[in-house]
């Protein structure tokens, strides 16, 4: 009975075509490729850093073109060059590591017989063609700023800049010239006179005001030397509207400017007379009608006075290029007033 009990059983095996041999259920379900997993995930995060980079990118642009303050001074533009710079070589690196990755999980699905080709596939797509981006945006870039050097004013003062005295000056790559780009103001609104002197306190030919340079022009501010009686760098002033304005603050507008009730805010001309030596060839004084033509210098019984600034010089009559008559400054290659904007 047993025997025909097993060779029922045989025979209904061959009907229905089951065998031993085959696999089980959990083996016939097929697992999906870790590696290919991994690619896609790596390339995904590659077009996220890709995008916070970018993101990036455009605000830092946004704030240098709109915001009156030079680049150096707004406190945003460091952070957000940060997280450009960590963005494109984080997004590079999981480019590479996603090709990596993708490429051995689909070399190994097809092996191995796993699920997950696709996956390897999109992992290597989405990788590639954010490496040829960033690569592209590598060469393009290289080659604009190329083209910009090539057809720029020789950038004449392309050495460091450094503080002696009440000026800021930037030399040349062989500290054989010197360029006046800041005169720090003490406050005190009876010392208007700014001399520019033959030579910096390191025995190096004052030559320029300013750079003149199209690449990275620098042009000539005045500012006042205590940073904690300026009220243009308090944090008050920060979280005012009038900080993300390029307009010279006004009396019409001194409730944007973020001062308490109880302080008092005074408006004021202020003329500060440049004194040039024989030897500046060249001038580059801020010309953008903007909040940088204005001082906010912080009183002793704690108000705020705006002075808006004028310019006034006096040339040296050795000077080769420019002369002075009535306080405007003048080029003696065509007589023409050199322009340097005036707050009315």
């Amino acid at each position: 009975m047993s025997d025909q009990y097993d060779g029922n059983t045989e025979r209904e095996d061959k009907e229905t075509g089951t065998d031993d041999v085959l696999t089980s259920p959990e083996e016939e379900k097929l697992e999906y490729s870790k590696a290919c997993v991994a690619g896609f995930v790596f390339s995904l995060l590659a077009l996220v850093f890709v995008i916070v980079s970018m993101v990036s990118s455009f605000m830092s642009y946004n704030i240098v073109r709109d915001n009156p303050l030079p680049a150096s001074e707004d406190p945003r533009l460091p952070y957000l060059f940060i997280i450009m710079l960590t963005g494109t070589v984080t997004a590079f690196v999981l480019c590479f590591v996603s090709f990596i990755i993708s490429t051995a999980g689909l070399i190994t699905s097809v092996k191995k017989i796993k699920k997950g080709k696709w996956l390897g596939i999109a992992g290597i797509t989405l990788s590639s063609i954010l490496a040829i981006a960033f690569i592209f945006f590598i060469v393009a870039f290289h080659l604009k700023f190329s083209l910009l050097e090539k057809n720029s004013t020789p950038q004449r003062y392309n050495g460091m800049a450094e503080i002696q005295g009440v000026f800021e000056y930037k030399h040349d790559k062989d500290r054989t010239e010197a360029t006046v780009l800041t005169w720090y103001w003490d406050g005190d609104p009876q010392n208007k006179r700014i001399e520019i002197g033959d030579e910096t306190l390191g025995n190096v030919k004052i030559t320029g005001i300013g750079d003149e340079g199209s690449l990275f022009p620098a042009e000539f501010r005045v500012k006042i030397r205590d940073s904690s009686r300026d009220y243009y760098q308090t944090d008050e002033f920060k979280r005012s509207p009038a900080f993300k304005s390029d307009k010279i603050p006004t009396a019409d507008n001194v409730d944007e400017l973020g001062v308490g009730k109880d302080t008092k805010v005074k408006f004021r001309n202020i003329f500060f007379t440049v004194a040039i030596n024989k030897d500046i060839g060249s001038i580059n004084i801020i010309q953008k009608r903007s909040r940088a033509q204005s001082l906010g210098y912080i009183n002793d019984d704690g108000s705020i006075t705006i002075y808006r600034i004028h310019y006034r010089f006096e040339c040296d009559p050795d000077n080769k290029i420019y002369y002075s008559l009535n306080g405007v400054l003048y080029s003696k290659i065509d007589d023409d007033p050199v322009f340097v904007y005036l707050p009315e």
